[in-house]
């Protein structure tokens, strides 16, 4: 009777009706870690492990270098894993800047920053309720590097932010090189944008990004620049009052022509749709040399639609690396003139 028994006890458990292990009980959450001036963001970071909140108090801080802080997150799940900054309720902090390098998996929020917040080789990064403001200064107020020997910026998001000032008010920027090393997998959303002297956003080296429901109150330059970025989606944004063009594509300018690597910067794959553009003194959308672009269901007004320049750019042994423009789709727009170059081949409007 107790061999048949145990037997039972067996048949049961194989056929999951005994009762499994009851699971441990979760580990009791960590207190908030502290930050008040006089101390380094770098030192709390240090001290924190995933899934903690570094909370901030009032003051100013000055600029930090942040070398290496990537929390253990081998065992730790998204988005669990995330070491939290934020200030405390209710309190202003300001950071006269700071430069992540090979970071990971930190959330940035409520913090202002009067220098530039540069990413260098940084992963995996969540930028929320910031002010990101570079006055006058000709640096970005957001940077996102991407170079030899910490590779690409990527997996970062940008939301419910005011970026300002500086020269190229958000810069992505990588060396020439082929697309796989490229900054990728960004995402900038639901911001506000008082930009810069140049530009809001140049993309020298970026794929697969998003720039989607922003507002770009005023801008000293130009909007969006693309020079050297495939996979981009440019979407929802309302974009008033600009000097140059709103959103620009093609391979990098004149003054990059015959420089090693530039023929890997070639803009393709871009969708630009549902924006509404008003009052910008260059052209809504201007092309300079790039392939495969999606224009649709934009509405400009007060300035030119569509524009675009018969660029051939040059590979530093002096071959050319395309000819003008090519495989533009427009569809569903509002463009109150369409220019297209002599040579290029007329874009193909589609129901």
């Amino acid at each position: 009777m107790a061999r048949l028994a145990h037997l039972a006890i067996g048949v049961a458990t194989i056929l999951g009706c005994a009762h499994p292990a009851a699971p441990p009980p979760p580990a009791p959450a960590r207190a908030p870690l502290e930050l008040r001036p006089g101390g380094t963001l770098a030192s709390a970071l240090a001290r924190a492990r995933p899934g903690d909140r570094i909370v901030v108090r009032a003051g100013e801080y000055p600029a930090e270098q942040i070398e290496a802080a990537l929390p253990d997150v081998s065992d730790a799940p998204l988005p669990g894993a995330v070491v939290t900054v934020e200030a405390a309720p209710g309190e202003q902090v300001t950071f006269a800047g700071a430069t992540f390098t090979r970071s990971s998996h930190i959330a940035l929020r409520r913090l202002r920053f009067a220098g530039t917040l540069k990413l260098a080789g940084c992963s995996h990064m969540e930028l929320s309720e910031l002010e990101l403001d570079a006055g006058d200064s000709k640096d970005a107020a957001l940077y996102l590097l991407g170079r030899q020997p910490f590779g690409p910026t990527h997996h970062v998001r940008v939301t419910g932010s005011r970026i300002a000032g500086g020269g190229r008010t958000v810069f992505i920027h990588t060396y020439f090189g082929p697309s796989e090393g490229w900054n990728h997998d960004l995402e900038f959303t639901g911001n506000r944008m008082a930009c810069g002297a140049r530009n809001c956003f140049q993309l020298s080296g970026a794929r697969d990004t998003v720039i989607a429901d922003n507002t770009v109150e005023s801008a000293r330059g130009g909007g969006i620049l693309m020079a050297g970025a495939t996979r981009v989606q440019v979407l929802r944004n309302r974009m008033d009052n600009g000097r140059g063009s709103a959103v620009q594509v093609g391979t990098p300018g004149a003054e990059w022509d015959r420089f090693g690597g530039v023929e890997h910067m070639i803009s393709s794959q871009i969708l630009i749709a549902d924006n509404v553009i008003r009052s910008w003194g260059g052209a809504a959308v201007q092309l300079d040399g790039c392939r495969d672009v999606e224009i649709r269901r934009n509405t400009v007004e007060h300035g030119p639609g569509l524009v675009t320049h018969r660029r051939e750019p040059h590979d530093l042994q002096g071959n050319v690396i395309l000819v003008g423009n090519s495989g533009v789709r427009l569809q569903g727009n509002r463009l109150p003139e369409i220019r297209v170059a002599e040579g290029d081949p007329a874009p193909q409007v589609e129901p």
